[in-house]
């Protein structure tokens, strides 16, 4: 049993009144609870009702504990308002349990409305599972429309519900997830509730009895109100899991429906033309709005281009507020751009009524009989660029629809400020009509490229779709397509206007086959020659080898301008090229050398090898540092700490001065450098200092750290610490030095070390008067 009491302490006069009427209804709440617990702990322990009179017997539990708890709000709200009225603030526990019962009601009423809903739910759900039933045990009614136009309905029904049943998936994971949160939040409030309780009744201090009244009451209220989110929770995962059940029988009923109107669906001549008396309907109504709108709008047009060129040059020619008149320009300008704008729009929606009817005659095509893989490619092809075309301008439209509608706030939000009966005001009347009538024409063409867009999506669809299944001959042939579009793909082309030669991969290919066979003959063709016929002249070894390497250079080279003579390639298109490298030959052949030469002797000696951390020293002074990644036959490569590659001259690592970090060891010592102000204790500087090098930890232990006092300078006591780090590339070392740096900045903080900064100190001789002297200008100054 709960034991609570009433307020002992002493009150004011005009408190008591208001004070008994809350204890008294916060003890009635208390035994409220707990009725409302036993009420409502089958409902919580049990599992989901499966028999009527269960459910029913639930629904009275939850309508009597939602009649308590609106009985109790009604009390805690009477004795609150007449505290009001004798002009006395209420105990903040009676503020607390207004709220936390405001809650409660409003979870009950939503429970309510769930079961209310659950009742429907599962309503819905018998008469759909009747319904596919009956669809599969009688068919479609002998009175159903089996027209192509309703196969093409259901389709879409069917893709719209398969949507929706997704996001009934969702919802019911969203709805287990919320109802896990709801029974860990009941656990935590059940062991809260214990707490007070045992807390309470093992209180005998009357002082803190009421306080542990007060946490109890408090803790039961959110013990409950957990119990009420837990049911509301389960029945909304209950309702969760009936609309997904429903809407997984209307997903199979479309399905069942299509597949049997798929079998007596015939889509013949009758129905096509039909659909073509439709779209010539729509035709002819774009074509009567267009000729009476160019006949009605031409004296419009010229008249509304005049008055804008005329409200532009008094806007120029004015002075003084032109906002008036600015506002009559943007007018003119609207109203323009509408009445150029809506028949170009039409226009359009006429053009893309032509592409419909040729889409709706290849659907009746692919329908009626099966086009062989070849047209069906080429419609393939055709429909993915009407598609990409399409989305392109629904995404332009769309664009313009979202500017109009910032432009019309824009101008909204500007006739707000506005004068009544004002000529501004009534100029941004008019820009608003032009904007609203703009948009509506931008609308209507949307609505008409969305419509030829899903019509073209419904067509390449069916061309992919699982009825078309390809045979081995469509493979075949459709390789063969695409091996043909590569073979004769043109890369580029030579000549002068009007006379080009293309280089196709054609082309290209068979030179490369034609080099590939020279390289080979031109090798065995030299050594032939080396090995049987210059050696049977007595021909000095040396000689030979020379002989042999022109040759081979010779063949290679006459396969070369045969291959591009294959390829169709002029040599003409190399006579700039021949030039360039004629040039090469006679004034960077020293270079080139000297470069070939150096790379052989940084391979042979090494002293640089790849993966070193250098520092190189460049001609315009400035230091180079990376990681050697390749040393090639002319440069290497150097990669720096900023992750670029720099190509240096092989010649340069032996005529400049180079630093190889790495190359016997990576242990490399650095050294930091700190000032503190005079007076500074040196010995915990120095302790301090070893410290914060050692509690880095990526500082070399062995040889152990080195502190050096190096100076007594102008602000500061110059301290060094010298210590040895592995590094393999710059910023390891920076990294590093940083750390150290960050470590003696918190030590000395801690120690309350101070780190010198520059100052300067001015001593005053006060000894005698200080001489005041009045001194004019500066010589220059004018004033």
């Amino acid at each position: 049993m709960l034991r609570l009491s009433l307020i002992t302490t002493p009150l004011k006069s005009r408190w008591v009144l208001p004070a008994l009427i809350v204890a008294i209804a916060s003890t009635t709440s208390l035994v409220a609870l707990q009725d409302a617990g036993a009420q409502v702990a089958n409902v919580l322990t049990g599992q989901e009702a499966t028999k009527p009179d269960q459910a029913e017997q639930d629904q009275r539990s939850i309508e009597a504990w939602k009649a308590d708890v609106e009985e109790r709000l009604a009390s805690i709200s009477e004795a609150i308002e007449l505290a009001e009225q004798e002009n006395s603030e209420p105990p903040r526990s009676a503020a607390r349990e207004l709220n936390a019962l405001t809650r409660l009601n409003r979870l009950l009423t939503q429970l309510v409305g769930e079961r209310a809903k659950a009742e429907k739910l599962d309503d819905e759900q018998k008469t759909l599972k009747k319904t596919r039933e009956d669809l599969i045990q009688d068919g479609l009614p002998e009175d159903a429309d089996t027209s192509f136009r309703r196969l093409d309905k259901v389709r879409e029904d069917l893709e719209s519900e398969q949507r929706r049943l997704q996001r009934g998936k969702n919802n019911e994971e969203s709805a287990q997830a919320a109802l896990e949160t709801a029974e860990e939040e009941l656990k935590e409030r059940s062991s809260a509730r214990r707490r007070a309780q045992e807390r309470a009744d093992d209180n005998s201090d009357d002082k803190r009895r009421q306080a542990l009244g007060e946490a109890l009451a408090d803790a039961i209220e959110q013990n409950e109100i957990a119990e009420a989110a837990l049911l509301l929770r389960k029945q909304e995962l209950a309702n969760a899991k009936t609309s997904l059940a429903a809407q997984e029988f209307r997903v199979r009923i479309l399905e069942e429906t299509e597949s049997r109107l798929s079998l007596v669906v015939s889509f013949g001549p009758s129905e096509l033309a039909e659909l073509f008396e439709d779209l010539d309907r729509q035709e002819d109504e774009l074509q009567k709005r267009l000729a009476t709108f160019e006949s009605a709008a031409k004296p419009r047009i010229r008249y509304v281009e005049e008055q804008w060129i005329s409200a532009r040059r008094e806007v120029d020619a004015a002075t003084g507020d032109k906002s008036a008149l600015q506002e009559r320009v943007r007018a003119f300008e609207l109203e323009y751009q509408s009445l150029r704008t809506f028949p170009s729009l039409l226009r359009q929606q006429i053009d893309r009524l032509a592409g419909d009817r040729k889409v709706w005659r290849l659907r009746q095509r692919v329908f009626q009989s099966r086009p062989d893989g070849q047209t069906r490619a080429l419609w393939t092809e055709e429909s993915e660029d009407a598609v990409t075309q399409l989305r392109r301008e629904e995404r332009k439209e769309q664009f313009e629809i979202d500017d109009l509608k910032e432009k019309l706030s824009e101008v909204r939000q500007r006739l707000q400020q506005a004068e009544d009966n004002s000529e501004q005001r009534q100029q941004l009347d008019k820009q608003v009509a032009s904007l609203r009538q703009l948009q509506t024409y931008r609308e209507e063409n949307l609505n008409s490229i969305r419509n030829s867009l899903w019509l073209h999506e419904r067509l390449l669809g069916e061309l992919k779709g699982t009825t078309f299944a390809a045979t081995a001959k469509d493979h075949l042939h459709s390789v063969w397509r695409g091996v043909k579009t590569v073979w004769n793909y043109e890369l580029t082309a030579f000549g002068e206007k009007g006379a080009e030669k293309s280089v196709t991969v054609q082309k290209v290919v068979t030179a490369l086959l034609v080099l590939f066979a020279g390289l080979i003959l031109s090798r065995v063709l030299s050594r032939a020659l080396g090995n049987q016929v210059l050696r049977r002249l007595d021909i000095d070894p040396s000689a030979t080898a020379t002989i042999q390497a022109l040759f081979f250079y010779a063949l290679l080279l006459t396969f070369a301008l045969f291959a591009l003579n294959v390829a169709k390639v002029p040599l003409t298109a190399f006579t700039v090229l021949s030039g360039a490298v004629a040039l090469g030959v006679g004034f960077g052949s020293q270079n080139i050398i000297n470069n070939f030469i150096s790379g052989l002797i940084l391979l042979s000696e090494r002293p640089v090898k790849v993966g070193d951390l250098i520092q190189l020293d460049q001609p315009n002074g400035e230091q180079l540092y990376g990681n050697i990644e390749h040393i090639g036959a002319r440069s290497t490569v150097v990669r720096t700490g900023s992750n670029l590659e720099i190509i240096v001259p092989n010649s340069a690592f032996l005529q400049n001065n180079v630093v190889n970090f790495t190359r016997s060891s990576d242990k490399v010592r650095t050294k930091v450098e700190v000032g503190v102000i005079y007076g500074s204790p040196t010995v915990s500087v120095t302790r301090l200092l070893r410290r914060a090098v050692v509690e880095t930890g990526r500082v070399a232990k062995d040889p152990p750290p080195i502190i050096l006092f190096k100076n007594f300078a102008d602000n500061s006591l110059v301290f060094e610490v010298h210590f040895w780090l592995r590094m393999r590339t710059m910023m390891d070392q920076m990294q590093i030095e940083s750390a150290v740096r960050f470590r003696i900045d918190q030590l000395f903080r801690e120690e309350d070390i101070v780190i010198a900064f520059p100052q300067r100190d001015v001593h005053l001789d006060a000894t005698g008067p200080i001489p005041v002297q009045m001194v004019g200008p500066y010589a220059g100054n004018d004033s």
